[in-house]
């Protein structure tokens, strides 16, 4: 586990926090776009990822983060529109 634990960590907050970032939106608005009930998982998962961000002192990634749950729930509004759930 400590590899994995270690891998983990500089992933999301180390030195490759940027390309754990732009991993983490590429899956989360790519399901958002694709499936449109994913948008229920993404965006909590979108604002816990923000706020652990900020307990770490990554505020521009805090910030992208919480950008994206906004994203994702105007995505999500717009798709039940448009289908009229």
């Amino acid at each position: 586990m400590g590899l994995a634990d270690e891998v983990f960590n500089s992933l999301f907050y180390g030195a490759g926090s940027w390309l754990g970032l732009i991993l983490m939106l590429i899956l989360m608005i790519g399901l958002t776009l694709k499936w449109r009930n994913a948008s229920v998982i993404m965006m909590p998962v979108s604002v816990m990822l923000g706020i652990n961000y900020l307990t770490n002192n990554l505020g521009w990634h805090a910030l992208i983060m919480f950008l994206t749950a906004i994203f994702i729930l105007i995505e999500y509004s717009h798709q039940r529109g448009a289908r009229g759930d």
